[in-house]
């Protein structure tokens, strides 16, 4: 009877041990969810302090410019954050640093989930850990008290994201200590003698956590510092951007900048290995583009190129294309010839393309150039044989041909005519003659402008245009 007696407390006993540690690994849960939701809402508010982050796709110069825009106080968390106490001031050094209230509760939240995360399971804590764990807690919710009173204080209302933060923060709190309550009662409970109950107790120790808990919030801030940098960098420069884009969008001035250009004889001679849509047509205006696959800039006219430039001129213009796959500088000693180790990615995409023009002509020239272009940087061999199959070119064939003396001379052809031109670097684009100014490259207004010039003088020349 003893015996049954004593089995059934051992069950009783395991059972509720068992419901304890359930019951622990949902708080948790709890904590985890909380310190996550956390970090999303204080990174939001870290980019209300600072105007947005956003990047203006839409952007057609050469570089997409973060947004400008200054941080605003139209809503109450805008306001909240602009305010004397929603952000800090240091000094390190000469150089002021700007640290927001909200980075620090994104950090903060960050501290928790790796707290918990990189340690053993906190059935296996000492007294030292959660003392630890407990007055960084309680100093948190008397940071929230104090700008909880700093919000009612404050004129522009509640900000409904901070207070959701604070609650999140009392949430934590009281969830570590629940959870160490179901933890304590757990142990109570005949632990060791069952050897199925010992926890794992893989996990850093609480030095090791404490200091990658800090080499990961120097981290978080010295990215927030250094976008910090780079916005105020555009901001003091916005004001020579928007006359910048005022030029670009003046038909008068965008064409005296293309007419200002002298009528390069050199470039209207040159029709050696030239790849072009269709037999030249003397009637037409001609296009002559250099350019690359591997740098943004290209990327940036071949859109034009696609874009502005044929709603502009339609069928009513040659284009043809050069390659420009290495940086020259202008008045360099040393030939063009492409050697072995000249052949880094750069140059294997635009002797694929060239080669793709070789095999099946300038539709498929023209199928890989997207390619290409959409594939940035991803231009070793493998990847150029998987864009030709794509297409619906044999893949050996074009790597074949990359190596043939045609496609080789071709490209050195190019590079030869840059280097003459005084060319360094793509995109670079000559219109009958003249060079494209690169503040008309992309512009829409100099494109639309100048064909309907061209079209309106479709007899007449333009050598001897002002």
């Amino acid at each position: 009877m003893n015996g049954n007696n004593t089995e059934l407390q051992t069950w009783k006993s395991d059972f509720s041990f068992s419901n304890q540690l359930r019951k622990a690994k949902y708080i948790s849960l709890i904590i985890f969810i909380s310190a996550g939701i956390g970090v999303w809402i204080c990174g939001s508010l870290v980019k209300v302090h600072d105007g947005g982050w956003q990047v203006d796709t839409s952007n057609d110069t050469l570089l997409a410019m973060p947004c400008v825009t200054a941080p605003t106080s139209a809503s109450p968390c805008g306001a909240t954050t602009a305010s004397r106490w929603g952000s800090f001031d240091l000094l390190l050094g000469n150089r002021r640093i700007l640290i927001p209230t909200s980075l620090i509760g994104f950090l903060y939240f960050m501290a928790i989930i790796l707290w918990f995360m990189l340690q053993p399971s906190a059935a296996h804590w000492t007294g030292y850990q959660w003392k630890i764990t407990f007055i960084v807690q309680s100093c948190a919710i008397l940071a929230s008290i104090f700008w909880i009173i700093i919000m009612a204080k404050h004129r522009s209302g509640w900000c409904m994201d901070c207070i959701i933060v604070h609650f999140l923060n009392a949430i934590i709190l009281t969830s570590t200590v629940w959870l160490r309550h179901s933890l304590i009662r757990s142990s109570g409970f005949g632990r060791s003698a069952s050897p199925n109950r010992q926890m794992a107790t893989y996990g850093l120790s609480p030095l090791m956590a404490g200091v990658s808990i800090a080499f990961v919030g120097f981290g978080c801030w010295l990215y927030y510092d250094t976008t910090i940098i780079a916005r105020d960098f555009w901001r003091r420069h916005a004001v020579l951007e928007k006359l910048t884009n005022a030029f670009k969008e003046d038909p008068s001035y965008v064409l005296r900048e293309f007419y200002a250009q002298p009528v390069n004889p050199v470039i209207k001679e040159a029709t050696k290995d030239r790849i072009s849509a269709s037999v030249t047509n003397d009637n037409k205006p001609q296009l002559t583009v250099f350019t690359n696959y591997d740098n943004r800039a290209s990327r940036c006219f071949e859109a034009t190129l696609g874009g502005h430039i044929r709603e502009a001129f339609g069928h009513r213009i040659n284009v043809d294309f050069r390659h420009l796959p290495v940086h020259i500088p202008q008045g360099a000693v040393s030939t063009t010839t492409l050697t072995q180790s000249d052949t880094t990615d750069e140059s294997l995409s635009c002797l694929a393309a060239v080669a793709a023009y070789e095999e099946g002509g300038f539709r498929a020239f023209s199928a890989l150039r997207q390619e290409l272009l959409v594939n940035q940087r991803h231009h070793t061999r493998a990847d150029i044989a998987q864009m030709a199959k794509s297409i619906g070119l044999n893949q050996q064939a074009l790597l074949t041909r990359m190596n043939a003396p045609e496609v080789v001379g071709k490209i050195e052809s190019d590079m030869a005519l840059a280097k003459q031109l005084g060319i360094e670097d793509a995109p670079v684009a000559y219109l009958n003659g003249r060079r494209v100014p690169t503040l008309c490259l992309n512009s829409e207004v100099f494109w639309k402008t100048i064909a309907q010039e061209m079209t309106a003088q479709a007899n007449v020349t333009m050598d001897h245009l002002p």
